[in-house]
C-alpha cells in the first residue's frame, strides 16, 4: 500500500477519514492533539498496543534527537474512505441525466427535477451509510 510521509498539512484529510496515521514500522496511531504548547513537537498521539502519549513535530518526527525513527509517522490512504460531497454531485448529476433521457417524464421545471435529483441523492447516501454501519 502507497505510504506517504506525514505532513500537518494533510490535517483536514486525516480528520475526515480520507488517510490513516502509522508509525514506521506499522503500527496504528490515534492523533489526540495537533496544538500542543511545545512549539518544536504540537503534535500528541497515542500508538495502539504501546502506553503513553508521544509527541512530534509537525512533520511527523518523533523526538529529533533519539534514533528511534520507527516511531516516525506516515499516512496511509483509508480503504473505507468514501468522499460522500462528491459522491453526492455525481448521484445528483446521473439522476438528472437519467430524468432527462426519458421520454416519459413530465416536462416539469427545471428547478424543481433539480431539487427532486439533489434529494435522492441525499436520500441513497442516507440508505448507504445505514447500511455501513
Amino acid at each position: 500500500m502507497e505510504r506517504i510521509p506525514f505532513d500537518i498539512k494533510y490535517r483536514p484529510e486525516i480528520e475526515a477519514g480520507k488517510y490513516l496515521v502509522e508509525t514506521r514500522d506499522g503500527r496504528e496511531v490515534r492523533i489526540d492533539r495537533w496544538d500542543w504548547p511545545d512549539n518544536d513537537y504540537p503534535i500528541v498521539a497515542h500508538i495502539k498496543g504501546v502506553g503513553g502519549r508521544f509527541t512530534y513535530t509537525d512533520g511527523g518526527e518523533y523526538d529529533k534527537s533519539k534514533y528511534d525513527i520507527q516511531l516516525n509517522l506516515f499516512l496511509i490512504p483509508n480503504p473505507d474512505y468514501v468522499d460522500w460531497d462528491a459522491f453526492r454531485r455525481e448521484a445528483a448529476k446521473d439522476f438528472v441525466a437519467a430524468y432527462f433521457t426519458n421520454p416519459n417524464c413530465n416536462n416539469l421545471a427545471t428547478d424543481s427535477i433539480i431539487k427532486n435529483c439533489i434529494t435522492a441523492a441525499d436520500e441513497l447516501i442516507w440508505n448507504l451509510k445505514k447500511k455501513k454501519k
